[in-house]
């Protein structure tokens, strides 16, 4: 419900299409964070694994940055990445520090 209620003033504002590519902004970047957070934990002997989704995130600002069709400005979308990127790297902190907690638990 809580989505449903962040999306109303952007349909409202700038109609359905905007919604939707709200939604999939926000989509990606809580893909982001989980896809760090689950192969941080899970993947600790495939440590190149890590580095995927940055190296996601590396090609979707580079897409972004050679389409010149869009008409969002340069800021925009190195906002958007630089969110993208800090959600990575939240998503590998909360990882380390579950690890911590659980090895401190563990003994």
């Amino acid at each position: 419900m809580f989505h449903v209620l962040l999306v109303l003033p952007v349909m409202a504002a700038f109609g359905a299409a905007a919604g939707a590519v709200l939604v999939i902004m926000v989509a990606l970047l809580c893909g982001a964070f989980l896809l760090e957070l689950l192969l941080g934990l899970f993947c600790r002997t495939i440590r190149w694994l890590l580095w995927l989704p940055v190296l996601f995130g590396s090609l979707g600002l580079l897409l972004c940055l050679t389409a010149g069709a869009f008409p969002l400005t340069l800021a925009v979308i190195l906002g958007f990445w630089g969110l993208f990127g800090f959600m990575l790297l939240c998503g590998w902190l909360a990882a380390w520090v579950l690890k911590k907690i659980y090895f401190w638990i563990r003994g």
